[in-house]
């Protein structure tokens, strides 16, 4: 499994509410393919190539266990806005009390103006950027608008932040983004396939549907930001 670890445009994440001694993790976000022969990223694949992608995010909040299962628990904010850059970059800081948690609630925002430097200008006023080529060299651009809150769960027992972890990882699954989406049935600009508001508006919204299920938390068991073979999440959307 290909995952490329990636910096957020935006310096000066923190958590609000937090205290001195709390465990800091360094926190990567980035883009895999659970299917390489299909989806592959930055490199030729059968079906399709992801050369660029960036998602831009809002506060992000960490949920400690004992807030799923009833009233009390306390949840660590992380200050947004902020645009990752899914293909590449050095993490970020993540400073949170050592406890259990069991969700994290991820939200998607549009970048408003003036762009952070780096962000392309496709960004605006939008959540989501990808750029790439189809299998037969064809280029695409989707930008999407939606603002959707991702939940990414604990699906069995609560995990653990700790200062002993490496780090995480919140992996966006590129292959499931495509899930059921064949872009060359989309109508071309010219040369480009431009899938945006007004432009194959049926393929955008099945990909936006798409991304609402695609994100996963991850240890990082390499120390190195990526998912190894055989990682298993601690934490799914959808």
């Amino acid at each position: 499994m290909r995952l490329i670890a990636l910096t957020t445009a935006l310096l000066g994440l923190a958590a609000c509410g937090t205290e001195t001694g709390n465990p800091e993790l360094d926190m990567f976000s980035a883009a895999r393919s659970s299917q390489p022969d299909a989806v592959g990223i930055e490199e030729e694949a059968s079906t399709l190539r992801i050369d660029g992608a960036w998602v831009a995010f809002g506060d992000i909040r960490v949920v400690q266990s004992a807030a799923c299962d009833g009233p009390g628990g306390a949840e660590a904010d992380i200050d947004g806005p902020w645009v990752a850059d899914l293909l590449g970059g050095p993490p970020q800081l993540l400073s949170v009390p050592d406890d259990e948690y069991c969700r994290v609630r991820v939200p998607m925002d549009a970048v408003r103006a003036p762009l952070p430097s780096g962000t392309p200008a496709q960004l605006e006023d939008a959540s989501v950027f990808v750029e790439g080529q189809l299998a037969d060299g064809t280029p695409f651009e989707l930008v999407s608008r939606r603002e959707p809150e991702l939940d990414v769960r604990s699906r069995t027992a609560p995990f653990l932040l700790s200062d002993s972890q490496q780090a995480l990882v919140l992996a966006f699954d590129m292959a499931v983004w495509l899930d059921g989406v064949d872009l060359s049935e989309g109508e071309l600009d010219g040369s480009m396939l431009r899938i945006d508001e007004g432009n194959n508006d049926t393929l955008l919204e099945a990909v936006e549907d798409n991304i609402e299920r695609s994100l996963e938390l991850y240890e990082d068991s390499t120390g190195q930001g990526v998912v190894a073979d055989g990682d298993t999440p601690l934490a799914t959307s959808g």
